[in-house]
């Protein structure tokens, strides 16, 4: 939902200050995008939607699979961790 608000003020902004230059970034991201046309607005909207599960999927693979792989690197022992018990 962040990239889809970011899209929002994007377009916003674009519609309020046509002569800025940031603007070719959103025709660069969304090649097919056409400015204050309502089906290319809607196409931005779902491809910006696309775009953020796209990279949270990444993250929270990698932030998942991050203790593992440090355990793995770093010779790090799960059951060293355990509490020890005594009779």
């Amino acid at each position: 939902m962040l990239f889809q608000v970011i899209y929002v003020i994007c377009v916003a902004l674009w519609f309020l200050f046509p002569d800025l230059k940031g603007h070719v970034v959103v025709t660069t991201i969304f090649p097919e995008f056409q400015f204050l046309t309502f089906l290319s607005f809607v196409y931005g909207l779902v491809a910006s939607m696309i775009y953020g599960w796209s990279v949270a999927i990444i993250f929270v693979f990698f932030y998942n699979a991050w203790p593992w792989f440090a355990g793995v690197v770093f010779g790090k022992n799960d059951t060293m961790d355990a509490p020890v018990r005594t009779r």
